[in-house]
């Protein structure tokens, strides 16, 4: 669901429910993540790609979209609580 619909906050969610619950940590952080920078809380979903990035090793799929996020400069017009 998330590969046809990137922008889905709620296939973004249930993934990250479905890793953490199979306690891959990593990837539910980076789920999670990407959930909310899909809903523009362009804050939280770095905050919580850093924290996915530091249980990745370097260099791995999910470390570089981890990195990826981290590097995402929001558009001006984003508000300030994002």
């Amino acid at each position: 669901a998330t590969q046809r619909d990137p922008d889905s906050t709620s296939a973004w969610r249930s993934l990250a429910m479905a890793y953490g619950r199979k306690g891959d940590l990593a990837n539910a952080d980076l789920a999670s993540a990407q959930a909310y920078m899909a809903s523009g809380e362009f804050r939280t979903g770095q905050e919580l790609a850093a924290r996915a990035r530091q249980r990745f090793a370097p260099g791995t799929p999910g470390w570089l979209k981890s990195d990826d996020i981290l590097n995402f400069k929001p558009p001006k017009t984003a508000n300030a609580q994002r």
